[in-house]
């Protein structure tokens, strides 16, 4: 701030050499501190003669002001007023000046010296006295003088000298016969209008007045006028005497333009600023300082240095550090310095101290303290960061980057290299555009689209998987992930994320994907993707108006084969029975693996029912040769069981049901041979409504129990928790299969009071076992589609939890990934809101009806489960078993407990074990636990 200051001065000293009027500045004592290039011209002095002297050598001595007259008294107002005195030059000349003196005041409004600005009017003077003397010689004189002269009566002009019609721009006729009013600022008209009061008798007082006329050209100009009363051409008239004093008035309002600002800079900056002079005694100081010191301004305004600076040493750390050091400053009066003061209370300020000069003269010292507390800081903590942040750039195995949006810069840590193989420059920067074209091509657009929407958006955070080009050319799969930081405004100006090689679990990924869909065995379609074939096929024939065939088959006394040959010439029996099945089909037909030995075939667009007739016997026809399976010729046969749309059945599951009900109607009719649907092929058909019915009071009539199955440490053998697994107790029927119920309950929506009381029935069981022998004992319970779309579900499950006394950690809410991914952004919603209750939370029969990988990290889930489909595999398939290996890999990557269901064996559980499973289910641990 201090520099500004010495402009602000500089700037004003400028102004003062421009003038063409004396100014002349002093101190409060009257000594000359400085004065402008026309003062030595009117002087005669030069400016080295004169700083440094009284005021008063250069007063005639009867004229100089002293302390108590009218003219010092000036000194105290905010605009002086001008007053004709008499300068002596240097050879003695006496010198009429027009003079104003104005006070110097600092940022408290304190006066710090005076301001003489003077116009030299002798020559105006001696006009004025020649004029007075004889009207006859008037006229003559009027017109050498260099003075607008001009005689008006009333508002008439009856005389202008040429001066007058010089400034004013008009020829004398037309000013001899213009209104005086025209040719007078309307804001100075009633002035003027005054002057016709003045009497001949007050024609030696000399009245002046300062007003601005209009020239022809409607510009303003600045005239000192004097004003008379005379007799001309024996009529009383009004002499007006005009001098151009527009470039003095010009010179005072930029002065006062310039000291304002400097004023007012002081004022409103940031800096404490003092001023002292060449013996260190304050001269000014503006607000700040006296805030940032908290000094009281009664001992500023005492202009006791050694006081002030003694009162602000006793707030510093090292307070003798600083009185020696601004100590030394004086003793060297041209040095500039600059250093850091800390505060007791933990403020840190700058200090710049700059010499004061005045007419080359050093007269004092200009000091600026600026507190830098936060700055330094903010730098300690921006340190820290960046060293945080280059650790962690070391410890990840990511790339890490730094998109700085404003230079469009892309930095990239050295584990980019080791990934990606690239060798950057030592910058360790590229252009965005690089990032772009090393974009696989086929996703560069869905990528940049994604980023830039990110960008432009409101988002906090940007992910996206893609294939990245590394060095030699080859692409590999990145998980790329953002962190967005945007300006007060919104607008995105930084960056910062890592990406990270993804390539192993894109693999095992592709591989859980196709299982997912495909029989490991046969290569065929499963029923998944058969369903899904099923459904776009009656959509299309809903639109043709086509007709459609569903078969079911599967192979006649295919389980004697199986336990005689074996589980291994069983599979090859089954790969060559579906190789010989699709050799007699069309391309746009399918056949699937249902299960087991069990197959389904679609024929859409078939035109009549003899089409799926000649498809079924080539099919009974393809199987006739014998199969050479383990060196032995095999004949097989096959049930076939066919369902038509629209005759049989208008949607998937009906026309499967009954192409099944059909194949066993081929069974009872001795195998070998197909069979249509009819409706009198369900003859269970009565005992399920019988069932649906007494189902609604199974519930009042307290029929359902709840079994656990126990799930145990692979390692200690400790059982962890249960899992609750409902039954009904039918009176009439038995023990009713789950399957058999639970869809119907689901259909009726009966299921969510069911589940309400396996829930509490579950959780009450466990506590009660806690407080017995097991107090970490865990119970899991699964809820099904409708159970889990209910509206007040997570208000039911903590009523039953408080109902029971369970701590919600000590509940595992299993759902299936069909049922989690209905509505992905619902089943967060509700995961979360149960995690956030404390309830942990499972995802059950993964990998088996849906490729979930990609909400898989989105579910704030905690357990993850194996389903018994592979398990049941394991040591038997290898792909199974990459499946099955695949699955735990991902738990233990996301930090998810694995649990595998439906151990049966013991060669399952080692196998499990090197697999790194956590916690088992199956029926093996029955025998063990027997044992």
């Amino acid at each position: 701030m201090t520099q500004d200051l010495q402009q602000t001065v500089d700037c004003a000293l400028d102004i003062c050499e421009g003038m063409s009027v004396s100014i002349i500045a002093t101190s409060p004592a009257g000594n000359i501190l400085s004065l402008n290039q026309a003062t030595s011209k009117l002087l005669g002095y030069s400016k080295k003669e004169l700083i440094g002297q009284p005021i008063a050598v250069i007063f005639k001595p009867t004229e100089v002001p002293v302390p108590g007259s009218s003219l010092e008294s000036l000194t105290t107002e905010s605009l002086a007023r001008n007053v004709e005195k008499v300068y002596l030059s240097k050879s003695g000349k006496k010198i009429i000046v027009l003079l104003s003196i104005s006070p110097i005041r600092d940022g408290k409004g304190e006066v710090t010296g005076k301001l003489y600005i003077a116009q030299d009017i002798t020559d105006r003077k001696r006009a004025e006295r020649d004029l007075q003397r004889s009207e006859k010689k008037f006229r003559q004189l009027a017109e050498t003088v260099n003075a607008a002269a001009f005689i008006y009566q009333g508002r008439q002009l009856r005389y202008v000298n040429s001066q007058t019609i010089a400034i004013t721009g008009y020829t004398r006729e037309e000013l001899l016969s213009a209104d005086l009013y025209d040719l007078i600022d309307p804001e100075f008209r009633s002035v003027v209008k005054n002057w016709a009061k003045i009497s001949p008798q007050q024609e030696n007082t000399n009245s002046k007045y300062e007003l601005q006329i209009v020239d022809k050209n409607g510009e303003k100009l600045w005239i000192e006028a004097t004003v008379d009363a005379i007799k001309f051409e024996r009529k009383l008239s009004i002499l007006v005497t005009g001098f151009d004093i527009s470039d003095r008035k010009q010179a005072e309002l930029e002065l006062a333009t310039s000291l304002s600002l400097l004023k007012a800079t002081i004022e409103s900056t940031a800096d404490g600023i003092l001023a002292v002079d060449s013996q260190g005694k304050i001269v000014s100081f503006n607000h700040k300082f006296a805030q940032m010191w908290q000094v009281p301004y009664f001992l500023l305004d005492s202009r006791d240095n050694s006081q002030v600076w003694g009162f602000a040493a006793n707030h510093l750390k090292y307070p003798e550090i600083f009185l020696n050091g601004t100590r030394e400053l004086f003793d060297r009066p041209e040095a500039e310095s600059y250093d850091i003061i800390e505060f007791k209370d933990g403020r840190i300020f700058e200090r710049l101290s700059l010499p004061q000069r005045t007419g080359g003269k050093i007269t004092g010292r200009v000091f600026s303290f600026r507190d830098v507390t936060q700055r330094l800081r903010s730098e300690e903590e921006l340190r820290k960061s960046e060293e945080r942040f280059n650790l962690l750039t070391r410890a990840t195995n990511d790339a890490v980057w730094d998109f700085d949006l404003l230079k469009n810069e892309y930095w990239l840590s050295e584990e980019f290299d080791k990934v990606f193989g690239y060798k950057l420059n030592e910058y360790r920067t590229i252009e965005l555009k690089s990032w772009r074209q090393n974009i696989h091509p086929e996703e560069r657009e869905r990528v940049v689209a994604s980023f830039n929407e990110a960008m432009a958006g409101g988002a906090q955070c940007w992910s996206e998987e893609y294939s990245f080009r590394r060095a030699d050319g080859g692409y590999v799969f990145v998980l790329d992930r953002g962190y967005i930081i945007r300006s007060d405004s919104g607008q995105a100006v930084r960056a910062i994320g890592t990406m990270m090689d993804i390539t192993q679990r894109k693999q095992a990924e592709e591989i859980i994907r196709y299982q997912a869909v495909y029989d490991q065995l046969t290569g065929l379609p499963n029923r998944i993707l058969f369903n899904e074939r099923l459904l776009a096929a009656l959509k299309q024939a809903q639109k043709t108006n086509k007709m459609l065939a569903v078969m079911f088959l599967d192979l006649d006394r295919f389980k004697k084969i199986n336990d005689t040959l074996g589980h291994a010439a069983g599979d090859r029996l089954l790969e060559s029975f579906a190789g010989r099945i699709g050799d007699t089909l069309r391309s746009t037909d399918t056949v699937a693996r249902w299960g087991g030995d069990e197959f389904t075939v679609l024929l859409p667009d078939i035109h009549s029912r003899e089409d799926a007739i000649k498809t079924a016997q080539r099919i009974l026809d393809k199987l006739k040769p014998a199969f050479k399976i383990e060196a032995q010729p095999l004949h097989v046969s096959s049930s076939i069981g066919i369902a038509l749309y629209p005759d049989d059945g208008e949607d998937a599951e009906t026309l499967v049901k009954n192409a099944d009900a059909a194949l066993y109607r081929a069974k009872e009719r001795g195998r070998n041979n197909y069979q249509f649907y009819t409706a009198t092929m369900n003859p269970q058909g009565s005992q399920l409504l019988t069932l649906e019915s007494r189902l609604h009071e199974a519930l009042e009539r307290g029929e359902f129990e709840v079994y656990f199955q126990p799930k145990v440490n692979i390692n200690t053998w400790k059982i962890q928790g249960m899992e609750a697994l409902v039954r009904w107790q039918h009176p009439e029927f038995g023990l009713v299969a789950p399957g058999t119920f639970i869809p119907m309950a689901e259909e009726n929506g009966l299921i969510v009071p069911i589940g309400e009381w396996v829930l509490k029935t579950a959780c009450a069981q466990n506590k009660a076992w806690q407080d017995a022998l097991h107090p970490d004992l865990r119970i899991a319970v699964n809820f099904s589609a409708r159970q889990f779309q209910q509206f007040n579900l997570v208000k039911m499950v903590a009523n039953c939890l408080e109902e029971t006394n369970l701590s919600p950690k000590y509940l595992e809410v299993e759902i299936t990934e069909s049922t989690a991914i209905q509505d992905v952004e619902y089943t967060i919603k509700i995961l979360r809101e149960l995690q956030d209750m404390g309830v942990q939370i499972a995802l059950d029969d993964f990998g088996t009806g849906y490729c979930s990988l990609n909400y898989l990290k989105k579910f704030p889930l905690h357990i993850l489960k194996i389903d018994k489909s592979f398990v049941s595999e394991l040591t038997t398939d290898t792909r199974q078993r990459a499946i099955a290996n695949a699955v735990a890999t991902l738990g233990r990557d996301l930090n998810l407990s694995v649990v595998a269901e439906g151990v049966e064996n013991k060669e399952q559980l080692e196998c499990l074990r090197t697999l790194h499973c956590q916690e088992i289910q199956g029926y093996y641990l029955v025998g063990r636990y027997q044992q």
